[in-house]
Protein backbone atom coordinates (compact mmCIF):
# COMPACT_ATOMS: atom_id res chain seq x y z
CA UNK A 1 0.00 0.00 0.00
CA UNK A 2 1.69 3.13 -0.86
CA UNK A 3 0.28 5.24 1.91
CA UNK A 4 2.33 2.99 4.08
CA UNK A 5 5.46 3.28 2.28
CA UNK A 6 8.07 4.96 4.40
CA UNK A 7 11.59 4.56 4.30
CA UNK A 8 14.06 5.47 7.50
CA UNK A 9 16.95 7.48 6.35
CA UNK A 10 20.28 7.00 8.57
CA UNK A 11 23.37 8.95 7.00
CA UNK A 12 25.20 5.40 7.91
CA UNK A 13 22.78 3.30 5.63
CA UNK A 14 23.84 2.38 2.11
CA UNK A 15 22.65 0.69 -0.34
CA UNK A 16 23.67 -1.60 -3.82
CA UNK A 17 21.53 -3.70 -5.46
CA UNK A 18 21.60 -4.16 -9.88
CA UNK A 19 19.32 -6.40 -11.02
CA UNK A 20 20.69 -9.15 -13.30
CA UNK A 21 19.40 -11.99 -15.75
CA UNK A 22 18.68 -14.60 -13.53
CA UNK A 23 16.68 -12.31 -11.35
CA UNK A 24 14.58 -11.41 -14.26
CA UNK A 25 14.23 -14.89 -15.36
CA UNK A 26 12.65 -15.53 -11.82
CA UNK A 27 10.67 -12.14 -11.03
CA UNK A 28 7.79 -12.76 -13.04
CA UNK A 29 7.53 -16.89 -12.48
CA UNK A 30 5.19 -16.32 -9.41
CA UNK A 31 2.96 -13.73 -10.68
CA UNK A 32 0.15 -15.94 -11.95
CA UNK A 33 -3.49 -14.80 -10.28
CA UNK A 34 -5.07 -17.99 -10.89
CA UNK A 35 -2.97 -20.22 -8.86
CA UNK A 36 -3.42 -20.72 -5.44
CA UNK A 37 -0.49 -20.76 -2.86
CA UNK A 38 0.09 -22.47 0.71
CA UNK A 39 0.49 -20.20 3.77
CA UNK A 40 4.11 -20.45 4.41
CA UNK A 41 6.56 -19.78 7.22
CA UNK A 42 9.55 -18.23 6.49
CA UNK A 43 12.11 -21.11 6.92
CA UNK A 44 9.46 -22.41 3.90
CA UNK A 45 10.44 -19.15 2.48
CA UNK A 46 14.32 -19.36 2.66
CA UNK A 47 14.25 -22.61 1.02
CA UNK A 48 12.41 -22.01 -1.43
CA UNK A 49 14.32 -19.28 -2.00
CA UNK A 50 17.75 -20.89 -1.61
CA UNK A 51 16.47 -24.12 -3.75
CA UNK A 52 15.25 -21.42 -6.65
CA UNK A 53 19.27 -19.74 -6.35
CA UNK A 54 21.00 -22.76 -6.50
CA UNK A 55 19.43 -24.38 -9.56
CA UNK A 56 19.86 -21.30 -11.43
CA UNK A 57 23.86 -20.46 -10.45
CA UNK A 58 25.00 -23.58 -8.97
CA UNK A 59 27.91 -22.04 -7.65
CA UNK A 60 25.81 -20.94 -4.59
CA UNK A 61 26.31 -24.69 -2.94
CA UNK A 62 29.90 -23.23 -2.25
CA UNK A 63 28.87 -20.29 -0.65
CA UNK A 64 29.54 -20.16 2.88
CA UNK A 65 25.87 -19.82 4.38
CA UNK A 66 24.54 -18.65 7.89
CA UNK A 67 20.98 -18.36 8.39
CA UNK A 68 18.95 -18.10 11.84
CA UNK A 69 15.49 -17.64 11.54
CA UNK A 70 13.67 -17.06 15.14
CA UNK A 71 10.12 -16.70 13.85
CA UNK A 72 7.59 -19.68 13.07
CA UNK A 73 4.31 -17.95 12.30
CA UNK A 74 2.38 -18.70 9.34
CA UNK A 75 1.63 -16.29 6.26
CA UNK A 76 -0.68 -16.11 4.13
CA UNK A 77 0.13 -17.47 1.56
CA UNK A 78 -1.26 -14.61 -1.46
CA UNK A 79 2.06 -13.19 -0.56
CA UNK A 80 4.21 -16.15 -0.97
CA UNK A 81 5.42 -15.10 -4.42
CA UNK A 82 5.78 -11.72 -3.66
CA UNK A 83 8.76 -12.51 -0.85
CA UNK A 84 10.00 -15.29 -2.90
CA UNK A 85 10.66 -12.69 -5.58
CA UNK A 86 11.93 -9.87 -3.10
CA UNK A 87 14.66 -12.15 -1.47
CA UNK A 88 15.52 -13.88 -4.85
CA UNK A 89 16.35 -10.21 -5.72
CA UNK A 90 18.71 -10.13 -2.18
CA UNK A 91 20.53 -13.43 -2.17
CA UNK A 92 21.55 -12.92 -6.25
CA UNK A 93 22.80 -9.42 -5.57
CA UNK A 94 25.32 -10.89 -3.03
CA UNK A 95 26.53 -13.92 -5.67
CA UNK A 96 26.63 -11.20 -8.42
CA UNK A 97 28.27 -8.11 -6.96
CA UNK A 98 30.62 -8.62 -3.70
CA UNK A 99 33.41 -8.48 -5.78
CA UNK A 100 34.15 -11.73 -5.12
CA UNK A 101 35.22 -14.20 -8.36
CA UNK A 102 35.32 -16.97 -5.82
CA UNK A 103 32.11 -18.05 -4.25
CA UNK A 104 33.68 -20.40 -1.71
CA UNK A 105 35.15 -17.12 -0.17
CA UNK A 106 31.70 -15.75 0.50
CA UNK A 107 29.72 -15.34 3.20
CA UNK A 108 25.80 -14.75 3.13
CA UNK A 109 24.54 -14.53 5.96
CA UNK A 110 20.18 -14.39 6.35
CA UNK A 111 18.53 -13.60 9.68
CA UNK A 112 14.76 -13.42 10.34
CA UNK A 113 13.27 -12.35 14.11
CA UNK A 114 11.30 -10.11 15.55
CA UNK A 115 11.65 -6.19 15.25
CA UNK A 116 13.12 -5.51 19.42
CA UNK A 117 14.95 -2.06 19.02
CA UNK A 118 13.31 0.69 20.48
CA UNK A 119 14.76 2.95 19.10
CA UNK A 120 14.17 1.27 15.55
CA UNK A 121 10.39 0.92 16.93
CA UNK A 122 10.40 4.52 18.10
CA UNK A 123 11.22 6.13 14.42
CA UNK A 124 8.38 3.84 12.58
CA UNK A 125 6.20 4.86 15.36
CA UNK A 126 7.17 8.45 14.66
CA UNK A 127 7.34 8.13 10.75
CA UNK A 128 3.52 6.66 10.97
CA UNK A 129 2.30 9.53 13.44
CA UNK A 130 3.86 12.15 10.63
CA UNK A 131 2.19 10.39 8.01
CA UNK A 132 -1.18 9.85 10.06
CA UNK A 133 -1.60 6.07 10.00
CA UNK A 134 -3.10 4.06 12.68
CA UNK A 135 -1.28 1.02 12.98
CA UNK A 136 -3.00 -1.48 16.19
CA UNK A 137 0.35 -2.71 16.50
CA UNK A 138 4.10 -2.48 15.62
CA UNK A 139 4.83 -5.93 15.58
CA UNK A 140 7.52 -5.94 12.46
CA UNK A 141 9.72 -8.58 11.71
CA UNK A 142 13.26 -7.75 10.52
CA UNK A 143 14.61 -9.95 7.52
CA UNK A 144 18.47 -9.37 6.72
CA UNK A 145 20.25 -10.30 4.74
CA UNK A 146 24.44 -9.75 5.04
CA UNK A 147 27.41 -10.67 2.37
CA UNK A 148 30.97 -9.93 2.83
CA UNK A 149 32.43 -7.69 0.24
CA UNK A 150 36.02 -7.80 -1.96
CA UNK A 151 38.44 -5.52 -0.77
CA UNK A 152 38.96 -4.20 -3.85
CA UNK A 153 35.35 -2.57 -4.13
CA UNK A 154 36.04 1.33 -3.70
CA UNK A 155 33.61 1.80 -1.22
CA UNK A 156 33.51 5.78 -1.66
CA UNK A 157 32.72 5.41 -5.19
CA UNK A 158 29.69 3.17 -3.99
CA UNK A 159 28.18 5.40 -1.71
CA UNK A 160 27.80 7.51 -4.23
CA UNK A 161 26.45 5.57 -6.65
CA UNK A 162 24.05 4.00 -3.79
CA UNK A 163 23.10 7.96 -2.64
CA UNK A 164 22.08 8.49 -6.49
CA UNK A 165 19.51 5.97 -6.90
CA UNK A 166 18.29 5.94 -3.63
CA UNK A 167 17.32 9.30 -3.51
CA UNK A 168 15.25 8.25 -7.01
CA UNK A 169 13.05 5.92 -4.96
CA UNK A 170 11.67 8.38 -3.10
CA UNK A 171 9.47 9.28 -6.37
CA UNK A 172 6.99 6.04 -7.01
CA UNK A 173 6.68 7.18 -10.81
CA UNK A 174 10.71 6.56 -10.72
CA UNK A 175 9.93 3.46 -8.95
CA UNK A 176 7.55 1.98 -11.46
CA UNK A 177 9.54 3.02 -14.60
CA UNK A 178 13.34 1.19 -13.39
CA UNK A 179 11.35 -2.00 -12.00
CA UNK A 180 9.70 -2.52 -15.50
CA UNK A 181 12.58 -2.18 -17.63
CA UNK A 182 15.49 -4.65 -17.79
CA UNK A 183 17.86 -1.81 -17.35
CA UNK A 184 16.85 -1.25 -13.82
CA UNK A 185 17.75 -1.91 -10.70
CA UNK A 186 16.44 -5.00 -8.31
CA UNK A 187 16.13 -2.10 -5.57
CA UNK A 188 13.16 -0.66 -7.61
CA UNK A 189 11.71 -3.81 -7.93
CA UNK A 190 12.59 -4.05 -3.93
CA UNK A 191 10.49 -0.89 -3.14
CA UNK A 192 7.97 -2.04 -6.09
CA UNK A 193 6.72 -5.16 -4.55
CA UNK A 194 6.35 -4.31 -1.20
CA UNK A 195 4.77 -0.85 -1.85
CA UNK A 196 2.00 -2.28 -4.20
CA UNK A 197 2.15 -6.66 -4.09
CA UNK A 198 2.27 -6.76 -0.20
CA UNK A 199 -0.37 -5.13 2.04
CA UNK A 200 1.98 -3.55 4.84
CA UNK A 201 3.81 -1.10 6.19
CA UNK A 202 7.25 -1.61 5.23
CA UNK A 203 11.22 0.17 5.70
CA UNK A 204 13.95 -1.04 4.12
CA UNK A 205 17.53 0.12 5.76
CA UNK A 206 21.30 -0.47 3.73
CA UNK A 207 24.56 -0.77 5.78
CA UNK A 208 28.41 -0.92 4.77
CA UNK A 209 29.91 -2.09 8.29
CA UNK A 210 33.27 -4.14 7.96
CA UNK A 211 33.61 -5.04 4.55
CA UNK A 212 30.00 -6.37 5.10
CA UNK A 213 27.01 -5.27 3.11
CA UNK A 214 23.54 -5.52 5.06
CA UNK A 215 19.96 -5.02 3.67
CA UNK A 216 17.34 -5.42 6.30
CA UNK A 217 13.76 -4.99 5.09
CA UNK A 218 10.94 -4.06 8.44
CA UNK A 219 7.61 -5.09 7.35
CA UNK A 220 4.53 -5.27 9.66
CA UNK A 221 3.02 -8.69 10.31
CA UNK A 222 -0.68 -7.74 11.21
CA UNK A 223 -2.19 -7.92 7.99
CA UNK A 224 -0.20 -10.78 6.36
CA UNK A 225 -0.83 -13.18 9.10
CA UNK A 226 -2.57 -16.33 8.29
Amino acid sequence: MENLTFPLYRPSFLFYLVCTPCTLMFANVFEKKDVSYLDFTMTDLIDTCLEIITKLNSSMSSVKLIRKIDDVALYKGENFPYFVDAVNILINNALEHSGIADLAELELTINIEKEQDEDVLTLLKEEFDKKKIRVESLDFLRLSISNTLSEDIDLQELQGKIAEIFDKTRDTETVKKYSQSEGGTGLYKLYKTFQYNINTAYSILYSIENQTFTVTILFGVMNILA
